[in-house]
């Protein structure tokens, strides 16, 4: 009978470990995942023309661009500013081909303290990254 009553409160006591690990696991990663996604918009949230539109900065930095993914709304201005110790040349996904939003790319390499600023006017999901480190990239959501 004791085997019994010990073999039951053993089951207990593992479900309940696995049900508190699982728990704090998952809002670890829930965390981690909105940690780095940003949407901006301010002003009169009924309707998406009255909406004044800020600018938002995406700063770069030796371990890539922070946040690296963001949603702004449709005439929102990014500013990327360069705050690494390498320089940077903003391109539209996919490299090499940098074509999804052409318009996007800049034309200038940019060195520490420096920026790049650029209003979107499309709707969708736009890849960026920096040309000179194609490794290093972001996602902006136009909507």
């Amino acid at each position: 009978m004791k085997k019994y009553i010990f073999i039951g409160i053993a089951t207990i006591v593992l479900v309940m470990g696995a049900g508190i690990f699982l728990g704090v696991k998952n809002n670890f990663v829930n965390t981690a995942k909105q940690s780095n996604v940003y949407t901006v918009t301010s002003g009169s949230q009924e309707g998406l023309g009255e909406a004044k539109q800020e600018n938002v900065v995406i700063t770069y930095t030796d371990s890539g661009f922070s946040p690296n993914v963001l949603s702004v709304r449709n005439g929102g201005t990014v500013v990327f500013k360069n705050e690494s110790n390498k320089p940077m040349l903003i391109a539209s996904a996919p490299h090499p081909a940098d074509n999804d939003y052409p318009e996007l790319n800049s034309t200038k390499s940019l060195n520490k303290g420096e920026s790049y600023s650029f209003t979107f006017t499309k709707s969708g999901s736009w890849g960026f990254h920096n040309n000179l480190y194609p490794s290093d990239t972001g996602m902006i959501t136009v909507q």
